[in-house]
Protein backbone atom coordinates (compact mmCIF):
# COMPACT_ATOMS: atom_id res chain seq x y z
CA UNK A 1 0.00 0.00 0.00
CA UNK A 2 0.75 3.53 -1.12
CA UNK A 3 0.81 6.49 1.53
CA UNK A 4 1.53 10.23 1.20
CA UNK A 5 0.94 12.12 4.24
CA UNK A 6 0.40 15.79 3.16
CA UNK A 7 2.50 17.34 5.81
CA UNK A 8 3.56 20.95 4.10
CA UNK A 9 2.52 22.24 7.54
CA UNK A 10 5.91 20.65 9.05
CA UNK A 11 7.58 23.70 7.43
CA UNK A 12 7.39 26.54 9.95
CA UNK A 13 9.72 28.09 12.57
CA UNK A 14 7.24 27.15 15.70
CA UNK A 15 5.96 23.68 16.17
CA UNK A 16 1.90 23.83 17.16
CA UNK A 17 -0.24 20.76 18.22
CA UNK A 18 -0.74 20.21 14.22
CA UNK A 19 2.89 19.75 13.23
CA UNK A 20 3.80 17.61 16.20
CA UNK A 21 0.67 15.29 15.71
CA UNK A 22 2.07 14.94 12.20
CA UNK A 23 5.46 14.25 13.18
CA UNK A 24 4.53 11.41 15.27
CA UNK A 25 2.15 9.89 12.88
CA UNK A 26 4.60 10.00 10.70
CA UNK A 27 6.96 8.05 13.25
CA UNK A 28 4.31 5.23 14.06
CA UNK A 29 3.64 4.85 11.11
CA UNK A 30 7.24 3.91 9.78
CA UNK A 31 7.41 1.63 12.87
CA UNK A 32 4.87 -0.43 11.36
CA UNK A 33 7.03 -2.09 9.76
CA UNK A 34 4.52 -3.51 7.42
CA UNK A 35 5.55 -5.43 4.10
CA UNK A 36 4.34 -3.23 0.98
CA UNK A 37 3.76 -0.36 2.88
CA UNK A 38 5.26 2.41 0.95
CA UNK A 39 5.28 5.88 2.90
CA UNK A 40 5.94 9.50 1.49
CA UNK A 41 5.49 12.99 2.97
CA UNK A 42 4.25 15.38 0.38
CA UNK A 43 5.33 19.15 0.10
CA UNK A 44 3.62 21.87 -1.64
CA UNK A 45 5.72 23.37 -4.17
CA UNK A 46 5.15 26.72 -3.19
CA UNK A 47 6.94 26.09 0.04
CA UNK A 48 10.09 25.21 -1.59
CA UNK A 49 12.08 27.71 -0.06
CA UNK A 50 11.12 26.38 3.39
CA UNK A 51 12.39 23.21 2.77
CA UNK A 52 15.30 24.15 5.24
CA UNK A 53 12.96 24.07 8.07
CA UNK A 54 11.89 20.35 7.45
CA UNK A 55 12.23 18.23 10.18
CA UNK A 56 14.38 14.89 9.35
CA UNK A 57 11.96 12.20 9.21
CA UNK A 58 12.29 8.47 7.99
CA UNK A 59 10.46 8.93 4.81
CA UNK A 60 11.59 10.26 1.31
CA UNK A 61 9.63 14.04 0.35
CA UNK A 62 7.97 14.56 -2.44
CA UNK A 63 7.23 17.67 -3.57
CA UNK A 64 3.77 18.39 -5.73
CA UNK A 65 2.03 21.69 -7.38
CA UNK A 66 -1.82 21.20 -6.97
CA UNK A 67 -3.89 22.11 -8.88
CA UNK A 68 -7.21 24.30 -9.47
CA UNK A 69 -9.73 22.79 -7.66
CA UNK A 70 -12.41 21.87 -8.77
CA UNK A 71 -10.68 19.26 -10.64
CA UNK A 72 -12.06 19.07 -13.96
Amino acid sequence: MRVGLEATVLLAHRFTGVQRYICELAQALAGLDLEGLRCSLLLRLGDFRKRHLKPALPWPVRWYCPGPWPAL
